[in-house]
C-alpha cells in the first residue's frame, strides 16, 4: 500500500458549491431587499394584511416599532380607538391619529393615505423615529 496524500479535491468542489450558493442567496435577499425600498412608498395593502413579503423593507422588523406595534395595538392592524388620551379616535397598527397621519405619513413624506395600511403606517413611523418625533407615541418610553 502506496503512503498516498488524501483526495481533497472533492472537499474543495463541495465548500465552493457551498459558498457560491451562499453568495447567490446573499445576492437575491440584498435585492429583494432594494426593491422594496423602491417599492414601498406606492405600496397599497388597505386589507392591512400582514404576510411576509420578500419586498419588506428592513425596519418593517426593527424592534422600536415592533415594541410600539405590541403597547399600541396588540398587534391588531384593524385596532380601533374611538377615544385616546387626547379624546381623538386612534387607528390601525400604531394607533395613528387622523390629524397625525395627514401631516407626517400622507404631506410630509408621501405615503399611500389610507390609514388602515400596515406598510404606510410602519413607513411612517420609521421615518417619524428617524426624523425625532418618537415622543408622539405614549409607549414610547416603554420601548426606547
Amino acid at each position: 500500500m502506496k503512503n498516498e496524500p488524501p483526495d481533497i479535491s472533492l472537499k474543495i468542489v463541495f465548500l465552493l458549491a457551498v459558498l457560491a450558493i451562499w453568495l447567490y442567496m446573499g445576492t437575491i435577499i440584498l435585492l429583494y431587499a432594494q426593491e422594496g425600498l423602491r417599492n414601498d412608498s406606492n405600496a397599497s395593502d388597505s386589507d392591512s394584511s400582514m404576510f411576509l413579503d420578500a419586498n419588506i423593507p428592513h425596519y418593517y422588523f426593527n424592534p422600536i416599532i415592533e415594541c410600539l406595534i405590541r403597547y399600541e395595538s396588540s398587534e391588531n392592524p384593524k385596532a380601533f380607538n374611538k377615544r385616546d388620551v387626547d379624546g381623538l379616535p386612534k387607528f390601525g397598527l400604531l394607533q395613528f391619529g387622523r390629524r397625525t397621519f395627514k401631516e407626517f405619513c400622507v404631506d410630509r413624506y408621501g405615503l399611500h393615505n389610507d390609514i388602515w395600511s400596515v406598510s404606510s403606517q410602519k413607513t411612517c413611523a420609521h421615518r417619524m423615529i428617524e426624523d425625532g418625533y418618537g415622543r408622539r407615541w405614549g409607549t414610547w418610553k416603554r420601548c426606547n
